[in-house]
């Protein structure tokens, strides 16, 4: 089981994503495995998700969270995500739906081996 914790990026780059401190990082996982994620939308005015899929486009089939809204002064949007990785190794996605997100740069590449 690979567990990771990603929230949308700080006010200075608010279309990307943030794991371990680092932009949009390649994430490396061995095929087969649970991947179970938490994203918390803690940007201040944007609607985020955080989809898997084999292409990171909007029309792509994907799995992931809903649109969580954004922060508020009392509270962050968070949902949890569970999910196999495939069995097959190859390049996959991690990426926002929301349109214009992606193709601003809210994406990153998931490597499965």
């Amino acid at each position: 089981t690979v567990r990771l914790v990603v929230h949308s990026g700080p006010p200075s780059d608010m279309l990307s994503y943030r794991i371990a401190e680092l932009r949009n990082p390649t994430l490396v996982v061995p095929a087969g495995a649970t991947l179970k994620t938490l994203f918390i939308n803690t940007d201040d005015d944007m609607t985020h998700n955080l989809r898997f899929g084999a292409q990171h486009a909007v029309s792509t089939p994907s799995v992931g969270t809903s649109g969580l809204a954004h922060k508020t002064d009392a509270a962050f949007h968070a949902a949890d995500v569970t999910l196999r990785v495939p069995s097959k190794p190859g390049t996959y996605y991690y990426f926002c739906t929301i349109p214009g997100h992606a193709q601003g740069g809210m994406w990153g590449t998931l490597h499965v081996r």
